[in-house]
């Protein structure tokens, strides 16, 4: 008996009944996941980057504002609009939002992996392929990226609601290319409008998604479909590019500036070494085993499209459908390598896309699971299975050393928070400097300048020229510091003897060997204080000296 769907099968509704084991598969993976990084993770705070977003987000709670600290200049030093006005409602609500906020990163999870396996249905049946095993293999292959429910669940970073937004708008413009192509109305229009707005609120480049997608959409449509899709992405389009005009003018309005600050800190003026460390990101994604598989397996579940007659509706759709997938991908890949990729491990950026490729890759599994008659061959089934716990095996067992996890980023977060509890011991609130900006934020009440210029108005703009530096870590200026001189300078929480920080390759590099400049030197001491080793200002004078 064979199990493919045809178009009218989509009609009457008959795959409904998939429905409840969808929601089923995708909690056992998400709960699973979840609970397996937390077991190596041992999160607290979230990421250090994460702890700026709840730095700001608490300051906006309190009416305090959009600042980096009580009293200084507004910044929009957190990259999410969206999420950080979702962190601020959670601030409202609890005093300490940790657990509200992983429980809400389970949650975005589990929707991330139900709306994948969603689209590996609609792939299949536009494919008219077998549908019975669609969630447990977009289950397993999601068991094999541990690192993404690290960043979905527990980063408490804006990265699971990007990933869910664009996750939602790809879903729902495949369904408005399944609805149009089988006559059962327009599909749903005003909700792709509605997620094209959002995505473009989610992260600074969601509205190149937005609009992206919809010029897509609407360029197959046009093409491909009959009857074409052209209300939906017209609308999506608007929708998107009024949310961004709406977003510039409130920060024109309230910061001066349109972008985020983040932006100015971290893209560079010299634009040519930037694209050749995105190049290089790229790169090293690609060369990762687990990415290899997912992306080949997706690549070559493209072959479907060769057995499908083609001028026909099936064709057409399916066609459609994997132009929107592929194209949303290499978009996805061209922007985030024009901006020089991403200092974070487990590539942050490109795990956008694995809920888009995982349902492609399904499509291939299935074809060599079942036979032409639909009936499943056990042998390869079982081959399947054994090589998908021998794969989790190893993804696993690697995701628990300390080069296969960010578990090194939970640590900066707690570290930072201990070392502005111990600032707060000194008289006066003095100015400290850091570049490790989160943590300490969180608990210290004085001025604090980010040495990177996230959250550092004047030191984000001043230096734009990043060549030879980091290009994610070039905003430092040497000259606006000796313009501002703060008292303490990256403190760090170790024994006076321990020095070895300070001739640090990455710190010399991004500071631009800040603690061997002349100047410095003159103006600054290495001294020690409650636990904690800086640089001081020689004019500011700790407790008990002099």
């Amino acid at each position: 008996m064979t199990h493919t769907f045809s178009f009218e099968d989509r009609r009457s509704g008959a795959e409904r009944g998939y429905l409840l084991g969808d929601i089923s598969f995708s909690a056992i993976v998400c709960l699973v996941l979840s609970a397996f990084t937390y077991w190596v993770l041992q999160p607290k705070f979230g990421f250090d980057d994460a702890n700026i977003t709840l730095n700001y987000a608490e300051n906006i709670a309190r009416g305090l504002g959009y600042v980096y600290f009580e009293g200084g200049e507004r910044v929009e030093g957190s990259t999410s609009a969206l999420w950080t006005l979702y962190v601020s409602l959670a601030f409202v609500l609890f005093e300490r939002p940790e657990p509200f906020l992983g429980l809400t990163g389970v949650v975005i999870t589990f929707g991330i992996v139900l709306l994948s396996i969603r689209i590996a249905r609609i792939l299949l049946r536009l494919m008219q392929l077998d549908m019975r095993f669609a969630a447990p293999f977009v289950a397993v292959l999601f068991a094999l990226f541990p690192a993404f429910f690290d960043w979905s669940v527990w980063s408490f970073m804006d990265a699971g609601l990007w990933f869910l937004t664009l996750t939602a708008l790809i879903h729902t413009g495949l369904r408005l290319i399944e609805m149009r192509s089988i006559g059962t109305g327009d599909g749903p229009v005003l909700g792709f409008a509605a997620l094209s707005a959002l995505v473009t609120v989610s992260r600074p480049e969601g509205v190149v998604v937005g609009v992206g997608c919809s010029l897509v959409l609407l360029g197959v449509g046009w093409m491909l479909m009959r009857p074409r899709i052209i209300a939906a992405p017209l609308l999506g389009m608007a929708a998107s590019l009024a949310a961004f005009a709406a977003l510039v003018g409130l920060r024109i309005w309230y910061f001066g500036y349109p972008h985020p600050n983040t932006y100015y800190a971290k893209v560079s003026t010299d634009f040519l070494p930037q694209v050749i460390q995105g190049a290089h990101y790229t790169k090293s994604y690609l060369m990762v085993p687990g990415h290899l598989l997912v992306i080949a397996l997706a690549a070559l579940g493209l072959l479907r499209l060769r057995s499908l007659s083609r001028h026909t509706p099936a064709y057409q759709a399916s066609l459609s459908a994997v132009l929107l997938i592929a194209l949303t991908v290499a978009g996805g890949v061209a922007v985030y390598t024009a901006l020089g990729g991403d200092h974070f491990s487990a590539h942050r950026f490109y795990q956008v896309f694995l809920p888009l490729l995982i349902p492609a890759a399904t499509v291939l599994l299935t074809m060599v699971a079942f036979s032409s008659t639909g009936v499943p061959s056990r042998g390869v089934l079982g081959v399947l299975g054994v090589s998908a716990v021998l794969g989790g095996i190893y993804q696993w067992n690697h995701y628990t050393t300390p080069f296969g996890n960010n578990a090194g980023e939970y640590r900066i977060a707690e570290g930072g928070r201990e070392v502005g509890r111990r600032l707060n011991d000194l008289p006066g609130q003095p100015g400290v400097a850091i570049f490790v900006a989160g943590g300490v934020a969180m608990t210290y009440d004085g001025p604090i300048y980010d040495l990177m210029g996230l959250n550092w108005v004047e030191m984000a703009h001043t230096e734009r020229n990043h060549r030879g530096r980091y290009t994610n870590h070039g905003g430092f200026s040497k000259e606006v510091f000796y313009r501002t001189l703060p008292d303490i300078v990256t403190p760090e929480q170790t024994e006076c003897t321990d020095t070895g920080w300070t001739q640090s390759p990455f710190i010399n590099r991004i500071l631009g060997g800040l603690y061997s400049d002349p100047e410095f030197t003159e103006l600054y001491t290495l001294d020690c204080w409650n636990g904690l080793t800086f640089y001081r200002r020689k004019a500011f004078e700790l407790p008990g000296s002099g």
